[in-house]
């Protein structure tokens, strides 16, 4: 009964932004009919038109190809353009990616430009014009023309355009990338990336004359896996042509110069070398053994890795902007707190030495009424002064172009680019409680609003939200591939976060075991939206805890059970792969010990036991998490190993014991064992008192090193051997 200019609406998630193939069922006895679909107003299809099927119930499918959506939450209109049919259903197929012609290209060997997958816009390139502006050999979108050394060239490219490339690589390794580019007056930059993660760094060239007038540009070295991988070449300027890049074994790979003689190269997938080594490592890095020298040849020795000069000690293994490469790898920036209310000089001197990895400006008040743009600044250069990674939170009540402008403030204009940011705070408690269930709507609405323009800005931050007051299942569940779903990509192709992010209060004892479920809810849920986006590698989704502690302020944030339940909950981001947490906060409400007093420092700055839990984690536990299991009463154990290096965290709330510490999962007996899976099969038998948090570092070989012992009342006391 469907009669001309009826209409229906349809509310859709789309995941990625691209074209896509429609199918509609449709049925008419006699008249056929003519539909067309919208979105926000604007006709999608054009009129689809069909012919009789000889019955009300006699369905046809047709299909209508080339219909763009944008990523995200979508109403759909159909309209009717007659009368006398009847629908059935519609869906929506595709983009799929593939490489051009349905074979990828070989490494080593070259590349033509031109030869961008297939897929469509958002899915296999981003184009800044509608059109091929040249009008030769593909019809879409990027712009191509003959190319003076033969076949095709990509042209007219525009800062922020992207083209991806699925090659296949004969080996796992190191390989040379050129490129053939020309360029009138202005030069040109790009980069390539793996995973979302830049592998090449700028490649830069100055102009060539003439548009057609090639050179061929040195890119460095790049490190790529065996087998099929996704390139995406982008552009960082506009002005330039390119007609193809080449990839081709490396003759001198990473790491194989073993000295500090090279000065610093630190470029993506170079091996790096201060030329003044004593700084190397970081703070800490000289009280290893063999000094600060031998962190830095040890970290050239190694390769393929970023210099990682602000993490203490000798961390060279892995950028420390970046999160861990694998579930078990424990995060460079696992050990934060957050900024509140303009900590003075003696109190930024104070936190110095517990080791912050990444520090939040964030919660309730800054979303309210955001610090001014001098003061953020201010903030900044003070993290950055501790060797540790600035995180901002921006407001969910201010404009996505206001959001976007802070980016702009420190990514462009001063240069003091801050990578990791947040959207918002506790958008639960902020509106009063309402149902749960009706969260994720407007939740949803303001992290696409503000990601899409803030990455717009700068594609390479990375975005947690929505620091919800507590783990929300609803909201979380709607966010992580439900209906309000932000775990995709926006229309320029760029995920919309990189993360999640909650947070957790509640009274000492019950601290660590509510954190650890929210953790595994958490990892379950992540591991859903990457499997639905097929987000892997350094693309795929991450997890922190914005703000934690104890809900009982003043006593309770003091105690030193408190802090053993902050040492607890980092072993529980070790082992699912959490990527930081940040604990409320330095210091505040007088530092009194009551009210409103969360600081993990007193009133005179010294530490408190959270303080001192974080400075043993963050000063001892990197590499990879090695689990822990004890069958001592109120003894939680867990461990991690790097090369040649095991440590092992023994939070004893209980009564003094006398335990056989087994550094793999055979059984020893005894009323107390502990072991650690660090594949060593070597027993030691350690003694720790009631309350007490204990640190045991040992060699490769199982000998102990050093051991830290903290008592409840006292301060740690460290033993090396």
């Amino acid at each position: 009964w469907i009669a001309a200019g009826e209409w229906l609406d349809y509310t859709v998630a789309v995941g990625t932004a691209g074209s896509y193939d429609l199918t509609l069922s449709v049925a008419s006895l006699s008249a056929g009919g003519s539909l067309h679909l919208e979105v926000g107003g604007d006709d999608i299809t054009g009129p689809i038109e069909f012919g009789a099927t000889g019955g009300w119930q006699q369905w046809q499918e047709i299909t209508v190809s080339g219909v763009s959506l944008p990523a995200g939450e979508v109403e759909v209109r159909l309209v009717a353009d007659s009368s006398s049919f009847n629908v059935d259903w519609f869906e929506f197929s595709g983009p799929e990616r593939g490489p051009y012609q349905g074979v990828a290209a070989s490494v080593p060997g070259q590349i033509q430009a031109e030869d961008y997958d297939v897929g469509g816009p958002g899915v296999a390139y981003f184009d800044t014009t509608a059109g091929n502006s040249g009008g030769l050999y593909r019809d879409d979108d990027v712009d191509l023309e003959a190319s003076s050394a033969g076949g095709a060239n990509v042209g007219w490219l525009a800062a922020g355009e992207w083209l991806e490339y699925t090659v296949s690589a004969a080996s796992a390794g190191d390989y040379e990338l050129s490129a053939s580019v020309a360029s009138l007056t202005a030069g040109g930059s790009f980069h390539l990336e793996l995973g979302g993660q830049n592998v090449s760094g700028p490649v830069t060239f100055a102009a060539t004359g003439a548009w057609q007038a090639w050179t061929t540009v040195d890119g460095g070295v790049i490190s790529l896996p065996a087998g099929t991988s996704v390139l995406r070449l982008v552009a960082d300027s506009s002005g330039f042509n390119v007609d193809y890049f080449e990839l081709s074994t490396a003759s001198n790979p990473p790491g194989s110069d073993p000295t500090c003689s090279t000065g610093l190269l630190n470029g993506p997938g170079t091996a790096c070398c201060p030329a003044a080594c004593g700084a190397c490592g970081g703070t800490g890095c000289d009280t290893r053994p063999g000094g600060a020298a031998n962190c830095c040849t040890s970290g050239v020795t190694a390769g393929g890795a970023l210099c990682s000069g602000s993490l203490p000690p000798c961390l060279m293994g892995d950028d420390p902007s970046e999160p861990p490469s694998g579930s078990g790898d424990i995060s460079p920036l696992l050990v934060g707190n957050n900024v509140w209310y303009n900590p003075g000089g003696a109190v930024w001197d104070a936190i110095g030495p517990a080791g912050l990895r990444i520090v939040r400006i964030g919660g309730h008040q800054y979303d309210d009424d955001p610090p001014s743009l001098g003061q953020l600044a201010s903030w900044v250069n003070e993290i950055k002064a501790l060797g540790a990674e600035p995180m901002i939170q921006v407001s969910q009540y201010e404009s996505a172009q206001e959001a976007a402008d802070v980016v702009r403030y420190f990514n462009v204009q001063t240069g003091n680019p801050v990578k990791y940011w947040n959207i918002g705070n506790e958008p639960w408690l902020q509106a009063n409680r309402p149902p749960t269930s009706s969260v994720a709507p407007w939740v949803s609405a303001y992290i696409k609003s503000h990601a899409s323009a803030m990455k717009s800005v700068d594609s390479s931050i990375k975005i947690f939200a929505p620091d919800a007051s507590w783990y929300i299942d609803d909201l979380y569940q709607a966010l992580l591939g439900g209906a309000y779903d932000v775990a995709g990509r926006d229309q320029n192709g760029n995920y919309y976060i990189d993360g999640i992010s909650w947070h957790r209060y509640t009274e000492p004892g019950n601290l660590a075991s509510g954190v650890h479920s929210d953790i595994q809810k958490a990892r379950a849920h992540v591991d859903h939206a990457n499997a639905l986006h097929g987000r892997t590698g350094a693309s795929a989704l991450q997890f922190g805890i914005g703000e934690f502690n104890s809900n009982a302020g003043g006593g309770g944030t003091c105690s030193f059970l408190n802090g053993q339940a902050v040492g607890r909950i980092y072993g529980s981001m070790m082992e699912y792969g959490g990527t930081y947490a940040t604990l409320w906060s330095m210091k505040e409400g007088g530092s009194s010990c009551s009210g409103t007093d969360f600081g993990f420092l007193n009133g005179d700055n010294s530490p408190r036991p959270s303080y001192y839990h974080m400075q043993m984690v963050s000063q001892n536990f990197w590499g990879d998490y090695a689990d822990g299991n004890t069958s001592g009463g109120g003894l939680y154990a867990y461990g991690a190993v790097d090369t040649g290096r095991i440590a092992v965290m023994l939070i004893n709330e209980g009564g003094s014991k006398s335990c056989a510490v087994r550094l793999n999962n055979d059984s020893v007996g005894g009323s107390c064992q502990v072991n650690i899976d660090a594949g060593t099969p070597v027993t030691f038998n350690q003694s720790i008192g009631a309350s007490t948090t204990m640190v045991l570092v040992f060699n490769g070989q199982g000998q102990l090193t050093t051991r830290i012992t903290y008592a409840s009342g006292s301060s740690p006391q460290t033993q090396n051997f």
